[in-house]
């Protein structure tokens, strides 16, 4: 029963952690991974990666990740439960954080992780102007699936529609359909 785990959850292991870390774990719910210095991005505090290290150091509800252990995984039902916390308390701060981070990873050269933030903040303007600025690269690399998510969820964009088109006829050509 999820609610069950959700008040255990809030109860027994939320309950005594400082609300600095708490804030640090909802500001990086949206993402996942989550490397340091996009968890400074995200909360606006240099000492988040610090935070999260404590975390995982003394509670094991995060963990360190990737291959110089830089970045950090926060337990996928503790992550859950802080995500649709941060979404109660109002869908433009999610928006805003999914904004930050897509801004973070683009000027970083990671276009698809750029794309799939950019498309959870609903904006077709942030949107957008990844696809046009990005399009090239994303397609080179094959990330085709990126780019159409990015344009459904701008669906309603007018704009969108050029880009669509000329997706689906790059796809149709990459599987030989001339």
């Amino acid at each position: 029963d999820e609610r069950t785990v959700a008040d255990y959850l809030v109860g027994e292991v939320l309950a005594g952690i400082p609300e600095s870390q708490l804030e640090v774990l909802r500001c990086t719910s949206v993402a996942d991974p989550i490397p340091s210095a996009l968890a400074v991005e995200l909360c606006g505090r240099e000492d988040a990666a610090d935070l999260l290290d404590a975390l995982a150091r003394d509670l094991g509800l995060v963990t360190r990740w990737g291959p110089d252990r830089a970045e950090f995984r926060v337990q996928t039902m503790l992550r859950s439960y802080l995500a649709a916390d941060l979404q109660r308390q109002g869908p433009d701060r999610v928006a805003a954080l999914h904004r930050r981070a897509a801004r973070w990873w683009d000027r970083r050269s990671r276009p698809a992780e750029a794309l799939r933030h950019a498309s959870r903040t609903a904006d077709p303007v942030v949107v957008l102007d990844l696809v046009r600025r990005r399009a090239g690269t994303l397609v080179a690399s094959g990330e085709h699936g990126v780019l159409a998510a990015a344009l459904e969820a701008v669906d309603e964009a007018p704009t969108a529609d050029a880009w669509r088109a000329a997706l689906s006829a790059h796809l149709l050509l990459h599987r030989g359909d001339v």
